[in-house]
This record gives C-alpha cells, structure tokens and sequence, in this order.
C-alpha cells in the first residue's frame, strides 16, 4: 500500500503518466472505516482502470485543518502504511481536474462534496457506494470496509489479495 500511495503521489507532483484521475472519497469523519475502505478501493480501481487513469484514495478532510485520530493513526501503523504518504483534499484540485474532463469519482459511505463543490462536481460522481436503508448507519451498522469487499467480490473477486483484505480487515503484514 506504501508502495501504491508514493506512487500516486510521485505522479500527482509531476503530472505525467496520466490523463484521467479517479479519486475515491470517503466520509469526512477519518475513522479507520472510512480511511481502510477509502485506501482499499482506490488500490482495487488502480489494478482494473486503464494504465492512464490514476487512482487516488483522498482523505476528505485538508491536510493543514485536521489531525488523525488515534485509532485512525493505530490502524496506519498495524497496516504499515505512514501517515506522510496519504494524500488529502487539498492535494489534489478537484474543481480543476474536473473543468478539463479529467476527473472521475468514487463517493463511499454517501455524498461526501461539500456544498460549494457538490454541485460543480456531480457531473465526475460516477459511483457512490454506501449503507443501503435496511443497513443502517448507527450502532451495529455494517462497516463500510464489508460494503467496499462485497463490492470488490462481485466485480473482479479475482483481485481480492491477500494483502488487499488484510487491509479491508484491518491487518499489518
């Protein structure tokens, strides 16, 4: 997953390699839910997108206005992915990627734009996967991370790796 993420990163700064991003987001809140499922399904799409395309799980939240929660910043360390390589609202322009038809996203848990972009970018949401009504969303409500697996089995269960639902569970290799 480190590997993945420097990756991204690497070609997000030089902007080369790509010609289409497909960002995946999850809610604002950065439990480790949210972040396991928002890093797992970004590296799904990145082994079934054309090479063009890159793959970006982004923290919904800016970097320079909001910490890590310490279960969220645990699960980083079990997972051994450093916190330095995630990648957050504000490092990638959205607004822009989408003005120049460059952009795809995946939403999970809900509609997670915030209101001044939501009605800009609506256009690039391609996928919003999230808790159907009879799931719920309070105490006892299936984890996001099962919704994300049951999403990866039925459309290429083939890439579920080890390593993948390690990550979806929540364990360190």
């Amino acid at each position: 997953m480190e590997e993945f993420l420097l990756r991204a990163k690497s070609m997000l700064e030089t902007g080369s390699q790509w010609s289409r991003i497909h960002a995946v987001l999850g809610r604002d809140q950065v439990d480790v839910d949210t972040l396991a499922s928002s890093l797992g399904y970004a590296y799904f799409l990145s082994q079934k997108e054309p090479s063009d395309c890159l793959c970006v799980p982004l923290v919904n939240q800016r970097r320079s206005e909001y910490s890590l929660p310490e279960q969220t910043r645990a699960f980083l360390q079990e997972v051994r992915v450093p916190e330095s390589t995630l990648l957050w609202r504000d490092d990638v322009d959205l607004v822009q990627l989408h003005a120049t038809g460059q952009l795809t996203v995946t939403l999970l848990g809900g509609d997670w734009l915030n209101r001044g972009e939501a009605s800009s970018l609506a256009s690039s949401v391609i996928r919003v996967i999230h808790r159907s009504e009879r799931q719920g969303h309070g105490e006892g409500a299936v984890p996001l991370t099962a919704i994300v697996t049951r999403e990866i089995l039925q459309e290429a269960s083939e890439r579920l790796s080890a390593p993948l639902a390690g990550l979806l569970r929540g364990e360190g290799h």
